[in-house]
């Protein structure tokens, strides 16, 4: 991981005086770019030997704690509600985000990463933080980092510096809970140093290798150290041998384990283009006909695991949810990139499927829908399994646009390179270049028929490039009023 050397500089760099309303806005968030180290994204793609990997985990974590307990530990004035694994992290997040403010609780919500504006991450009653409330905050932030570098002569890295931000404004904000998804892994992600109330890990699928090991049961070892002592922890894990590296973790740290299948299930009623209505069971209720109004068959798994949590929340620790707080949160809950359609005629469908395991969810939930033709919009990081998240894509595409992801500090594989894959794993499709996103969704609009379907997937970070086509990232910042 290079290091940072040029300290001096990125802390006292002095912003030039705002002219547009959001200029001190991009300005803050430029700064904190500068914490980037890689901007290249090397550090994906030069693999490294798993000790010089967790020399690296053990000074991002140490650095994140000792600049926290430096600002007054602001994660320990609230509750905190921790969530890893591979799919359905930001989903589980939300909904019970929801759930507790249908509860009346002032509730923190952090994911993972954002789609368009970085104020998805900082979010407080379902209002994400002001562009005004964001400089503030960078400013208090910067102000408490060069202290910490002048004491400690360390500075922290992008993502450390996020895991702060966030902490310290849910503390500004007075929160009762938070609820927060981690980056990568889970035992030495930044997040990862609170004392969190309840653990929930979603499922391991491979990712992020070598980074986290090369084997299912290295990489939930990652995510099982979000497992605290004491406390209860969630999995809708099912593979026996992963789970059994939850098992171990819990019982070594005393902790309640609630596993799918035995301690909750759920039972798909009717799933199409609309939404689900399912069954949601538990020991202590059945949850008849619960509906979501998002299509995905994959959110029944993400909406038991949520529910459960509830139930978990009001056992322990008392917390005040009915089940009319649970349908209500249910039914209203949306996630903008997960089967997010964004126009009619052709519809076009966002799906932010960055693994196989997503891929293969979101072509199962597209089998209910009415379109006989697809053309695929695609870009994909240079890191993430291409061929596996692809052999899952080309059989529903009838064209394909290849393109090329534009990210700070994660290499995307070139359209040329995609192309090239795509005409691999079927010769006869007909596959389109394009460099650039807004040129390739000009481009498959103009060329499917008004029955046809624009997908629109294979990266976070295409998705969010794509909705600024038809979300303007500038009108919804000067649209935010805060919480």
């Amino acid at each position: 991981m290079e290091e940072i050397t040029n300290n001096d500089e990125i802390i006292s760099e002095q912003p030039p005086a705002p002219k547009h309303p959001l200029d001190a806005y991009w300005q803050r968030l430029d700064w904190l770019r500068s914490l980037i180290t890689d901007p290249a994204g090397s550090y994906y793609l030069v693999p490294k030997s798993q000790t010089d990997y967790l020399k690296d985990y053990l000074r991002q974590i140490n650095r994140t704690k000792a600049f926290l307990e430096h600002a007054g530990n602001p994660q320990e004035k609230y509750s905190v509600i921790h969530i890893a694994g591979t799919s359905g992290k930001g989903s589980v997040a939300t909904m019970i985000g929801a759930i507790l403010r249908q509860a009346g609780l002032r509730t923190g919500v952090h994911t993972s990463p954002y789609l368009q504006v970085c104020n998805e991450k900082l979010v407080v009653n379902d209002a994400m933080i002001s562009p005004q409330a964001f400089v503030e905050l960078v400013d208090e932030f910067k102000l408490l980092l060069v202290s910490f570098y002048k004491k400690t002569g360390e500075m922290l890295r992008y993502q450390e510096a996020w895991a702060c931000l966030m902490y310290m404004y849910f503390a500004k904000c007075n929160v009762n809970w938070a609820v927060v998804e981690t980056a990568l892994g889970g035992r030495y992600d930044p997040t990862n140093v609170v004392q969190s109330k309840l653990a929930i890990i979603t499922n391991i699928a491979m990712e992020h290798t070598p980074q986290l090991g090369t084997s299912l049961a290295e990489i939930a070892k990652h995510k099982a150290g979000i497992i605290k002592r004491d406390q209860p922890v969630i999995t809708s894990e099912t593979n026996p041998k992963t789970l059994d590296i939850f098992v171990k973790e819990a019982v070594k740290n005393n902790a309640k384990l609630y596993k799918m299948e035995r301690d909750f299930s759920y039972i798909i009623h009717e799933s199409d283009h609309t939404g689900i209505t399912m069954d949601i069971r538990t020991p202590f209720k059945t949850y008849d006909k619960v509906n979501i109004t998002q299509s995905g068959t994959f959110n029944a798994v993400n909406a038991a695991v949520a529910v459960k949590a509830a139930e978990v929340l009001n056992k322990k620790y008392g917390v005040p949810v009915s089940e009319e707080n649970i349908r209500t949160a249910l039914e209203s809950w949306k996630m903008p990139g997960r089967m997010e359609t964004v126009q009619q005629a052709p519809q076009v469908m966002l799906d932010s499927a960055h693994n196989p395991q997503k891929m293969r969810a979101l072509i199962s939930s597209l089998k209910t829908g009415p379109h006989k033709a697809v053309t695929v919009i695609t870009g994909i990081l240079a890191f993430k399994d291409v061929n596996a998240i692809l052999a899952e894509l080309i059989p529903i595409a009838s064209r394909v646009i290849a393109t090329q992801v534009n990210v700070l500090g994660k290499p995307s594989l070139p359209a040329s390179n995609l192309a090239k894959v795509i005409n691999r794993i079927n010769p006869s499709l007909e596959v389109i270049k394009s460099n650039n996103v807004e040129d390739a969704i000009k481009t498959a609009v103009s060329k499917a028929g008004p029955d046809e379907l624009v997908l629109i997937t294979g990266s976070m970070y295409l998705i969010g490039e794509s909705r600024e086509y038809w979300f303007s990232s500038e009108k919804m910042l000067m649209e935010i009023k805060g919480d």
